[in-house]
């Protein structure tokens, strides 16, 4: 499931993500939160926190897939939490196509820090 993390700059979406990650999450969430942040036409960050035995289902990761070439040009900075070494390396790599524009965070609040920064 993923839900939206509350109280974070105007320009920076919030996402946790636990338990059972599903389709239909990044339809009636992410999707959501992502449009109506971006519709002002500035960049958005996007802070995603995985929780402990988070597990994306087939769909979701073809949703994440979408999501981001829908919204990549939409997208400034990402910020991923998690201790999960499978989705840490996947941010790493991920990132190697985006420098300077994905981190991977062991701690919520470093990555809430440079989610929320000013960028140029």
């Amino acid at each position: 499931m993923i839900t939206l993390i509350e109280g974070l700059p105007e320009r920076v979406v919030g996402l946790l993500g636990s338990d059972a990650i599903t389709a239909s999450d990044y339809e009636q969430v992410v999707v959501p939160a992502i449009a109506s942040a971006s519709a002002s036409g500035q960049k958005v960050s996007l802070l995603y926190v995985l929780a402990d035995g988070a597990a994306y289902e087939a769909g979701a990761l073809w949703q994440d897939a979408i999501v981001g070439s829908d919204y990549m040009a939409d997208l400034d900075r990402i910020a991923v939490v998690t201790e999960d070494g499978r989705y840490r390396a996947a941010i790493k790599m991920v990132g190697a196509f985006m420098s300077g524009r994905v981190h991977g965070h062991d701690e919520r609040a470093l990555a809430e820090q440079w989610v929320s920064a000013p960028t140029d």
